[in-house]
């Protein structure tokens, strides 16, 4: 017989594949910049938390108009997990962290006909159209739980304003599964890749759960390539396809900036010559700072202390020469700044 342990282990690990998913599809659309159909916001997904420390926790997401939506996911919409619910957001309201604008959703996989007649009811009274006999008693019974949770009218009409409930299945072959991987598809990883991506997203948001950090458009992106996937470089595509773009640019900018190191440019002189490479040039030359001994400091080092520094001496002396073979031995650094060639006009 299976023991209850067992059956507790695994809803709780089916729940936070579900959660996951969830989380998953918000990503997708992330990468996609644009917004997220089922949320009342036309803004897209800015960042992405999971457990977060509030009262409506299981997923958060910002939107890109500074708006929130607050979502507890679960598997089976009954009543127990409703209530409990309910309860989030009656302190989600009452304590100010459910703005006017922001949303509360129940977000589950597997819903019932009363709850989707509750979503309806909630849906049809927010866009000011008169309610149904049945549809006003959803409405008058989510009031009732609101109620008793002690939530003044005030309260509770923003509470009505903001609640929302949806039926997503975003696990394991799940229907929204298929959705988020055709997002993908083509748009943001090559075709073909599409289910892997959107598996990828899923698996990085639950150890994101497990962590309770925040995310954004660049982690999403990182999701994908610690994935090893193919993402795609669009300047004109998607928002993690221009992301990618930009970074394949700065990538090749700071390649052809580090192919500079120890090359001398013989171009100056006139006599048919170009250039040639002086192996240790860039870390042989000497610096010195205002009141120091000379030639102590080299001026890699120099740099890499001062952070901002001007080059000064006599003309013909290098000053050119040495800024540029600095700026090639320190671009190859990811953390260090990108070289930029100032010129007069």
């Amino acid at each position: 017989m299976v023991k209850r342990g067992a059956l507790g282990g695994a809803s709780n690990e089916a729940g936070a594949n579900h959660r996951a998913g969830v989380a998953a599809l918000l990503a997708t659309y992330g990468l996609l910049g644009e917004p997220v159909p089922w949320l009342r916001s036309d803004a897209r997904p800015v960042l992405l938390r999971m457990e977060a420390d509030l009262h409506v926790d299981d997923v958060v997401v910002d939107l890109s108009d500074g708006t929130r939506a607050f979502m507890q996911a679960k598997l089976t919409a009954n009543a127990k997990a409703f209530e409990d619910t309910v309860d989030q957001w009656c302190r989600s309201v009452t304590s100010g962290e459910c703005r006017p604008g922001d949303e509360l959703l129940f977000v589950v996989a597997r819903t019932t006909k009363a709850f989707e007649h509750l979503a309806d009811a909630l849906d049809v009274r927010r866009s000011g159209a008169s309610l149904t006999t049945a549809a006003a008693r959803y409405i008058e019974q989510l009031q009732e739980l609101a109620a008793a949770r002690e939530l003044d009218e005030p309260a509770t009409q923003r509470l009505l304003d903001a609640a929302t409930i949806r039926a997503l299945d975003a696990r394991d072959h799940g229907p929204h599964e298929a959705l988020g991987s055709a997002c993908l598809n083509a748009a943001v990883v090559l075709a073909g890749h599409g289910q892997a991506a959107f598996r990828a997203l899923r698996a990085a948001a639950r150890t994101q759960a497990e962590q309770r950090i925040a995310s954004d458009l660049a982690v999403w992106r990182s999701w994908l390539t610690a994935a090893q996937l193919p993402v795609i470089a669009d300047a004109a595509g998607t928002a993690a396809a221009r992301l990618e773009a930009l970074d394949q640019a700065v990538r090749g900018y700071r390649q052809q900036w580090a192919e500079r190191q120890d090359v001398l440019s013989l171009a100056d002189l006139g006599l048919g010559l170009t250039s040639m490479i002086v192996p240790g040039m860039t870390t042989n030359l000497r610096a010195k700072a205002p009141g120091a001994e000379a030639g102590r400091d080299r001026l890699a080092d120099t740099v890499r202390r001062q952070g901002r520094l001007f080059l000064v001496g006599r003309p013909g002396t290098g000053k050119t020469v040495a800024s540029r073979a600095i700026a090639a031995h320190w671009v190859a650094n990811d953390a260090a700044p990108v070289p930029i060639l100032a010129t007069p006009a």
